[in-house]
């Protein structure tokens, strides 16, 4: 399955979840305007193709005028690509942001995925020196937002923009609940996330709040940065 044929089956997938959304193609260059109901655009950001195996990064859009939709939003894509016939690396979702072109709250989801002949493999999970696996993780990403009352007044007469904080869930641990130390330093997709945490734990999922991330770069030969 290449990552075309990959995002296709997850818009016919959110199509089914999401019957009150209008579910389209990855947006092109033209400004469309917003219909009354929610609205998720699904497409190919990145596509690399090794000896049959595709690993593919999805773009989700989602627009909605209400926050609380974007949850909504945001958990029916999980739930869509877990369906699908690949390996789920990661899916993250990035800070919801106003567009005054569209007069709506925007949301970007970034999927990354493999079908192929690595249907069956699983996220690598660094946690400190140890490595481990991972069945599926999820990332999001909110800014705490600080807000300030007057005394005696219901609404707030300030909101300030707070540190950002980093939701990671890891669904099939291979190291369990015990591998977790206090604080630590995990990276998984690419990325490394520091000041972690482990917030709360089932038996088949752990979540963990991170303080900070950064993109791991590896420096080639020639000095560039790959």
């Amino acid at each position: 399955m290449t990552g075309t044929e990959l995002s296709a089956a997850l818009a016919e997938k959110l199509k089914m979840l999401l019957p009150d959304c209008a579910v389209r193609p990855a947006f092109t260059g033209t400004l469309q305007r917003l219909p009354q109901r929610a609205a998720v655009t699904v497409g190919v950001m990145q596509e690399e193709n090794a000896d049959g195996v595709f690993e593919t990064v999805l773009g989700v859009q989602m627009y909605a005028r209400e926050r609380d939709d974007h949850a909504r939003l945001f958990d029916a894509v999980c739930a869509a690509v877990s369906s699908l016939p690949c390996a789920l690396r990661s899916v993250k979702r990035s800070e919801t942001t106003y567009s005054a072109a569209l007069s709506c709250l925007v949301t970007l989801c970034t999927v990354q995925a493999a079908t192929g002949a690595a249907d069956n493999a699983r996220a690598a999970v660094v946690i400190g020196d140890k490595v481990f696996t991972a069945d599926a993780v999820k990332i999001s990403l909110e800014a705490k937002v600080k807000r300030y009352y007057a005394i005696g007044e219901e609404n707030p007469y300030a909101a300030v923009a707070g540190k950002a904080v980093y939701t990671i869930v890891l669904h099939g641990f291979s190291g369990g609940e015990e591998a977790i130390p206090g604080e630590f330093t995990l990276q998984t997709g690419g990325a490394r996330y520091t000041h972690c945490v482990l917030k709360a734990a089932s038996e088949n999922k752990l979540v963990i709040e991170a303080g900070a991330c950064e993109k791991i770069t590896q420096r080639t030969q020639s000095g560039t940065e790959a």
